[in-house]
């Protein structure tokens, strides 16, 4: 006689009380009820592990959506260190650190035109004697690597004070540069700098 389908194969233990009941030999009780019991445990883990995804997955997308990308590689964190020193040497005239984080053949595109790395510190070192100060700020960077060779891009958020009795006026510029890898070090080879349009006053 065929073993009963549909309703019985979700209650092995029902199925295994009327089978007893029959004439036709059946599997010992103990192996018939753990081979059902056994399917039943994989599929309620299978249900739990697809709830648990269906639960995790929602909460993880809105934490990368509340959390700025940060590099994560050595290098890229590398990349973007080398970058923020340079901003800091430019802020405070330090013209042997901003030598050392540029390669030979270094230029950049800024104020619109072309300027190498002493003509661009020139120009920085100049405002500053004229009692002028800049705030720099590298956020939401995006960097790529590959060998020794990277480059990134990011949004400078700060701010320009154009005396010492004038309020520092907020301003972002968008910025990227090219940097290669000598000696282990990275060194700018190329940067360029935008900046952002102030808001249409209404």
């Amino acid at each position: 006689m065929k073993q009963k389908r549909g309703l019985f194969a979700h209650f092995p233990t029902l199925h295994v009380a009327i089978s007893r009941s029959q004439a036709v030999p059946r599997k010992p009780f103990g192996i018939h009820w753990i081979s059902g019991a056994s399917e039943e445990i994989m599929v309620f883990t299978r249900l739990i592990f697809l709830g648990l995804v269906a639960l995790i997955a929602p909460l993880r997308s809105v934490a990368q959506s509340a959390t700025p990308e940060v590099p994560q590689t050595k290098e890229a964190i590398a990349v973007v260190q080398a970058v923020r020193t340079l901003l800091a040497a430019a802020s405070t005239d330090d013209l042997p650190k901003f030598h050392s984080l540029i390669a030979p053949g270094f230029y950049a595109f800024d104020t619109g035109k072309r300027l190498d790395g002493d003509s661009l510190m020139q120009m920085v070192m100049s405002a500053h004697t004229k009692g002028m100060k800049f705030v720099w700020n590298l956020t939401d960077p995006d960097v790529h690597v590959q060998k020794d060779t990277a480059w990134i891009a990011y949004t400078n958020v700060g701010s320009i004070q154009a005396s010492v009795s004038a309020e520092p006026t907020p301003m972002s510029w968008l910025e990227s540069a090219y940097l290669e890898r000598h000696h282990g070090l990275w060194q700018i080879v190329f940067f360029q700098s935008t900046r952002v349009s102030p808001p249409a006053s209404k």
